[in-house]
């Protein structure tokens, strides 16, 4: 850390950019951390703008560990979560560029599915670790893993391009899943219970 602030110093300045922060709470390493990069901010300033960065309950517990830090740092930025536009876009960037090759989507990639699974995916905006982007590589995570067996079969079967189906995008539907269910099958083999059925 020293050393890169001594390079942005030598460079004519800079920022000096700090994400989860809050990690630093608590423990000595991270108290250490903190007092280091007070008198830091002290020193060079006006050459090097310092800035904190994470999610808004954790940083609250940061700035409110040490009364140094909320003098020091004058400014908060809140950075609302993405709306579903933007998701959206993130996502279908995610399918064009991860596969490189024709690529189609079962209802279009402005369809309903992408926008079902974008709305789903929303659903977490303003919780806790809502990660937007990463959120959205992490659903698309997903998609292939739905996809994985069909690809197989269409390369098996000499084709490259890349579809997506609604069932890969949102999921089975679980209306038909149900009677995939090993437990399913295992309710019918029984004799009786047909209220239960």
């Amino acid at each position: 850390m020293k050393n890169h602030l001594q390079q942005l110093e030598r460079d004519g300045g800079g920022s000096y950019f700090i994400d989860e922060s809050y990690h630093l709470c608590g423990e000595q390493d991270g108290r250490s951390v903190i007092n280091f990069l007070l008198t830091e901010i002290d020193n060079r300033m006006g050459n090097i703008i310092f800035i904190f960065a994470g999610y808004a309950k954790p940083m609250e517990k940061f700035l409110g560990q040490n009364p140094g830090l909320q003098s020091r740092i004058p400014y908060t930025l809140h950075i609302e979560d993405y709306e579903d536009v933007s998701l959206l876009r993130i996502l279908q960037n995610h399918l064009k560029t991860f596969c490189k090759s024709a690529v189609t989507v079962e209802d279009d990639f402005n369809g309903l599915s992408l926008r079902i699974a974008i709305r789903r995916l929303g659903r977490g905006r303003g919780t806790e670790g809502f990660g937007n982007a990463r959120a959205v590589e992490i659903f698309f995570g997903k998609i292939r893993e739905r996809q994985a067996a069909w690809i197989t079969r269409e390369r098996i079967g000499g084709r490259s391009k890349y579809h997506f189906t609604r069932e890969h995008i949102i999921g089975p539907d679980p209306l038909q899943s149900v009677f995939q269910c090993p437990a399913w099958d295992e309710l019918q083999r029984l004799i009786g219970l047909k209220e239960v059925k």
